[in-house]
């Protein structure tokens, strides 16, 4: 069974315009300018009416049957002047227009209506009964016809031929069709498309079970050739350039887009930009990482002190030694703890300050490198506004780097012009270390005690007073008490010995292990935003290029199905 191909062409371009729109509204985030819904054609016609068929004729000729034949829209049949005003229905993206009866003489005001419904009509479907016409139906058809010269949008159709004395067969037909001659003149049958219908046939083919009766019936209703005859007319009659025009829109419109997308995933200085920003995360990376060496160098060398320190307090104790000997020895060494864990600091303090400074150098060296001057004249060159200087970011000092922080402006402001997304990326700023020995002064947030080491003194000042006492009483009652007090009085000396070396060596470990904090905690916070900063842009331009892909394969799929169409459309307006 033959389709109306013009519904079939507007109501598939439907479908991709809706898709297309769709697909532009998914990738909205990615801000490219062609990526506009209204740059799209508003629906699947010309301009902003839609194609319209309208059927005109007598009041009696069976134009509503007609329309539910074509379109299955139910106009609700009814005998007598049923149609008292123009009735549009929607069907796919056409609309068809069921007008009043005309020249009835009852109802003068429908010619008026009817008028304005074929002023604006791409196909007008002029209906007659098997009677032909009349003088009245004869006169309002030349005018429309001839006067009016609208027979190049006209298809003159004879409904109701189960009404004619042989029925809807060819013979039939030339006899109405000959006889229609005197009022179609000078046009013949041909150019008026007549086709002939029997809509009542056409139902009954509908509800019909057997094949044969099916087959009779369907032929009866000269539905396939009044289909064709009205594919016929839109092709010669260049009604298919309705379609035309708004699905060149939609491809010019899709293939723009993806002509941005291209550009910007595969464009070089967009990915010129990112290495920028690699390079310069890496620096503060590798800035990171030389203060952990360093600084844990630095923190060992302390606690190998703090240690000796215990252990050349621990080597006095010896039978025979006094208390307040080991107690003013005990003090000295916390002393000199103290001293080395200051000098600690202070040496940790510069050489943060110093690797702070290396890597704000090594940052600079970056932006004035050919490569990235390179990429800001590249930028600079394509972007179509400039950005007054006091909108340039001024976190990079030294003034070699303002021309990549005003093309990092424009890109932020402009980049639209450069690649058709918006970067959005500050440049990484420098991690000047200004007033940093000021806020390290007290790097542990507390006065030193230091730590554990005055719970030393006091927890061995009974121990200590009990050795002095012993080895007075080993000297007296040596020759009584014998060898094994000597012993005894040995291993506590020798536990005095490590219990000293353990404490020390524990404010040590405790000495290493909070200034490496310290420290890692300190270029945590000089870097850790830039670095942060740097890693979610690169991110952001990796999430978008995933998308651009993404959206490149989405609307090359759609130019696809458009491509096709196009091609089918062009095909039957000139087959």
């Amino acid at each position: 069974m033959a389709d109306f191909k013009l519904d079939g062409y507007v109501q598939y371009g439907s479908k991709l315009l809706q898709k297309t729109r769709d697909t532009f509204a998914k990738y909205k985030s990615l801000e490219i300018p062609s990526l506009d819904v209204n740059l799209l054609p508003t629906s699947m016609y010309e301009g902003d009416n839609a194609i319209k068929l309208v059927f005109v004729g007598q009041y009696s000729a069976g134009k509503s049957s007609i329309i539910k034949m074509l379109s299955g829209i139910d106009t609700e049949i009814g005998a007598g002047i049923k149609t008292q005003e123009a009735h549009s229905y929607k069907w796919n993206n056409l609309e068809i227009v069921d007008t009043p009866g005309i020249h009835t003489e009852l109802r003068p005001d429908h010619d008026e209506k009817t008028y304005y419904q074929i002023d604006h009509a791409a196909l007008l479907i002029f209906v007659v009964t098997n009677e032909g016409f009349d003088d009245r139906m004869g006169n309002h058809f030349r005018k429309l016809a001839i006067e009016q010269k609208r027979a190049k949008n006209m298809v003159l159709v004879v409904n109701k031929m189960d009404r004619s004395m042989l029925g809807n067969v060819p013979e039939q037909q030339k006899i109405i069709a000959d006889d229609m001659l005197k009022v179609i003149e000078p046009y013949k049958p041909e150019d008026l498309y007549l086709s002939f219908l029997d809509t009542d046939s056409y139902f009954e083919w509908q509800k019909e079970t057997d094949k044969e009766m099916k087959d009779i019936y369907f032929e009866q209703s000269g539905y396939e050739p009044f289909v064709q005859n009205l594919n016929s007319f839109v092709k010669s009659r260049g009604v298919l350039s309705k379609v035309q025009a708004p699905l060149e829109t939609l491809k010019s419109a899709i293939t723009n887009v993806i002509g941005v997308s291209n550009n910007t995933s595969a464009d070089a200085d967009i990915e010129a930009l990112e290495e920028v920003y690699r390079r310069k995360g890496q620096a503060l990376l590798d800035g990171k990482r030389r203060t952990r060496y360093e600084i844990e160098a630095l923190a060992e060398q302390c606690a190998q002190k703090i240690k000796e320190e215990g252990s050349n307090v621990a080597n006095i104790i010896e039978p025979g030694v006094t208390e307040e000997t080991v107690k003013n020895r005990l003090q000295a060494a916390q002393d000199q703890t103290e001293i080395y864990i200051r000098c600690c600091e202070d040496s940790m303090i510069n050489r943060l300050s110093e690797i702070c400074e290396e890597v704000n150098e090594e940052l600079m060296t970056i932006d004035r490198s050919n490569f990235t001057m390179n990429v800001a004249a590249n930028l600079n060159s394509r972007m179509p506004m400039t950005l007054p200087e006091k909108n340039v970011p001024s976190t990079f000092q030294n003034q070699s780097t303002i021309g990549i922080e005003k093309a990092v402006g424009m890109v932020k402001m402009g980049a639209k012009g450069a690649a058709g997304i918006a970067l959005d990326i500050p440049m990484l700023g420098n991690i000047k270390a200004a007033g940093m020995v000021k806020e390290v002064g007290h790097f542990f947030g507390y006065k030193f005690a230091p730590w554990g080491a005055v719970n030393v003194v006091k927890g061995f000042a009974n121990v200590l007073g009990w050795i002095g006492i012993a080895y007075t009483a080993y000297q007296i009652l040596n020759k009584v008490l014998g060898n094994d007090k000597e012993k005894e009085m040995r291993d506590n000396i020798l536990k005095a010995q490590n219990q000293i070396r353990n404490d020390f060596s524990r404010v040590a470990e405790d000495v290493r292990t909070n200034i490496i904090k310290a420290a890692n905690d300190k270029m945590e916070e000089l870097t850790g935003s830039v670095m942060r900063e740097a890693t979610l842009k690169i991110k952001e331009f990796q999430d978008k290029k995933s998308k651009l892909i993404e959206m490149d394969r989405d609307l090359r799929g759609i130019l696809s199905e458009v491509d096709t169409l196009m091609d089918e459309v062009q095909k039957s307006a000139i087959a």
